[in-house]
């Protein structure tokens, strides 16, 4: 199985106290600063809820925060950067050794051949560049990490990405707008990435 936290972030203009809006049952939050506004998704008991709800409780943080702007000072918010991340904890196979087996779970992965001894540690980084037409807008962010989970110890495997770009326009509907391509850009490219072998494994049908 693969379990994910998910972060929104919506910029709207120096260094300023972060505050931090949490519900009753620790998996949702709200991060506050001066020049953005991010919703967290944090896993807990609940299963993850899909993207469609989270948009949703960013949209009614919004609300709430440009209702508390326009009280507190005149004119409208602009946003000039949407931000979505990705976190999948990915399990393995019998447990296998999260060092030595990212080749079983990425397709781009390949093993360095003829070097004798055990891959005792890898991580890999990857960043995208997105275009419309000739002109840059957006980047993806890819990270993957091997490790062991603190709750149970188990062996996992790290897989971070974030899209992060600028709207066509600086309004609201812009920045969702560039959140849900983003959304999209990460769920295609995590397909694309994985090995069918781990598809299999997570009960998802390829094409």
């Amino acid at each position: 199985m693969s379990s994910q936290v998910v972060r929104f972030e919506a910029l709207v203009a120096p260094p300023f106290p972060r505050y931090w809006f949490e519900s009753a049952n620790g998996v949702d939050l709200c991060q506050v600063q001066q020049d953005r506004l991010i919703h967290n998704w944090r896993l807990r008991s609940e299963p993850y809820p899909h993207y469609e709800q989270i948009r949703a409780r960013l949209v009614s943080d919004l609300d709430d925060f440009e209702s508390f702007v326009a009280d507190e000072r005149p004119g409208q918010l602009v946003f000039n950067q949407s931000e979505v991340t990705y976190i999948n904890t990915i399990d393995l196979p019998d447990e296998r050794n999260p060092h030595a087996t990212l080749d079983d779970i990425l397709g781009v992965w390949n093993r360095f051949g003829g070097i004798e001894g055990d891959l005792e540690d890898v991580a890999v980084r990857a960043r995208y560049l997105f275009k419309r037409e000739t002109t840059p807008y957006g980047r993806l962010h890819v990270s993957v990490s091997p490790g062991v989970r603190r709750s149970d110890g188990k062996p996992i495997v790290q897989l971070e990405m974030t899209f992060r770009g600028k709207p066509t326009g600086e309004d609201r509907a812009a920045a969702l707008s560039l959140l849900d391509e983003g959304r999209a850009v990460i769920v295609k490219s995590f397909d694309k990435m994985t090995t069918s072998e781990m598809h299999a494994y997570w009960g998802r049908k390829d094409d």
